[in-house]
């Protein structure tokens, strides 16, 4: 009888505890979010003085459908006009209600556009031009490749569905509001440390023969990396972007017999990018400014073949490479018999369960990397959210919460 009541009471002790748990659970939403862009927020720079009340009437304009969908678009606010735009000749006011936002969504829906909206708690919120959003969030040269063009101060937000936004404010972090849960977004080339120093050890075998072509240290391994990073980010951000996720293993050797690929291919997107480099560099000689200048041109190019290989991924299965990042297959499955290292948090240390959580993709991407040391996998979920694992000759790693861009306008 007493073991009974013991038994009872712990079982009530724990339902209380789950109860107060659930309690506890934190619900955020657009207030939570523009606390966290305040930091980072001058008025006197974007153009507006109030934060809290702007991202409010986002976030409740993107629950109402039209027709059936919900809205998407871009807003950037900044006292700074850009050049050549659709521009009001009387800044259109009232963009005090969601009804005016809904009105003029379906002008500003494509991703490569943005509406300026600019006002104060006196005149309200006005609409000042439709921009060209894309030519404004990077800048076009190869040696800024991934830097920002947007000024500093500059209020970034993407509407994208029912209660989806991301914004920042340059140059700080971009923050990811969905499902009641804001998190911050970090660059994968900066935290898959792995994988740029791969990318890196490719750059610095061509720079030798760049260098010896120009007669010059025209580019660095540096910027090399951060331009390549860019154009494999811009595969990844198209998955990303899309409904049905994917998957991007990397293995030391071409032959790896715990990932077998329904398609066999060839390509290689490194190849792509080195041989257009040493192309530019070629045809510009000693004056590598002209390089730069057919950068331009040859940029888009190479964009739309990193898109060509990110589409493979819409098969079911995964898209491989090996170490020279040359293309061996897509549609793979991965099929791990035995797998010998232990997962880990990538930033904690924390060890995790097998599959480090997640649905199919993650838990096989976690078991190839416990069994093959050194390789690398990006993982896509549905929903868009991209995970990294990888393993050395001690253990592997899982690193969440990541994201990919080529330029601003990937993510915002």
């Amino acid at each position: 009888m007493i073991q009974s009541v013991e038994l009872e009471t712990n079982a009530v002790h724990r339902n209380k505890t789950h109860h107060q748990s659930s309690l506890d659970e934190t619900f955020e939403g657009p207030d939570e979010l523009a606390a966290k862009l305040r930091p980072y927020f001058d008025p006197a720079v974007a153009g507006i003085d109030d934060l809290s009340r702007l991202i409010k009437l986002l976030y409740h304009a993107s629950l109402i459908p039209e027709e059936g969908r919900y809205p998407r678009f871009r807003v950037i606010c900044g006292r700074e006009s850009f050049g050549h735009t659709v521009e009001f000749d009387v800044p259109w006011p009232s963009m005090n209600s969601v009804e005016a936002i809904r009105r003029l969504v379906p002008a500003i829906s494509d991703p490569n556009t943005a509406v300026r909206i600019v006002g104060d708690a006196q005149r309200g919120f006005s609409a000042f031009q439709i921009l060209d959003f894309r030519e404004h969030s990077a800048q076009g040269n190869v040696e800024a490749i991934s830097e920002v063009s947007l000024p500093e101060g500059t209020l970034t937000v993407r509407v994208d569905g029912p209660g989806e936004l991301r914004a920042t404010i340059q140059p700080g972090p971009v923050f990811h509001l969905r499902g009641n849960r804001i998190r911050e977004l970090i660059a994968f080339d900066k935290a898959v440390l792995p994988f740029r120093t791969l990318v890196r050890q490719l750059c610095e075998e061509f720079e030798g023969p760049l260098l010896a072509l120009t007669g010059q240290q025209a580019l660095s391994a540096d910027l090399l990396v951060d331009g390549f990073l860019y154009v494999w980010a811009t595969m990844m951000a198209d998955v990303i972007n899309s409904p049905h996720g994917g998957a991007f293993l990397i293995v030391p050797h071409r032959e790896c017999s715990c990932v077998e690929p329904r398609f066999l291919a060839k390509g290689n997107l490194f190849h792509a990018f080195k041989s257009t480099i040493m192309t530019l560099a070629r045809r510009a000689g000693e004056n590598f400014s002209e390089g730069r200048k057919q950068w331009l041109l040859q940029r888009e190019h190479l964009l739309r073949v990193a898109r060509m290989y990110g589409k493979l991924s819409a098969t079911d299965g995964a898209v491989l490479f090996d170490s020279e990042l040359s293309l061996c297959g897509f549609g793979a499955k991965i099929v791990v018999t035995a797998p010998k290292l232990s997962l880990h948090d990538a930033i904690t240390g924390r060890q995790l369960d097998e599959g480090g959580g997640g649905g199919m993709r993650h838990s096989s991407a976690a078991e190839l990397v416990r069994a093959v040391p050194g390789a690398i996998a990006f993982v896509i979920s549905q929903d868009g959210d991209l995970s990294a694992f990888y393993s050395d000759n001690t253990r592997a790693y899982r690193l969440p919460h990541l994201d990919a861009w080529g330029t601003v306008s990937d993510f915002l």
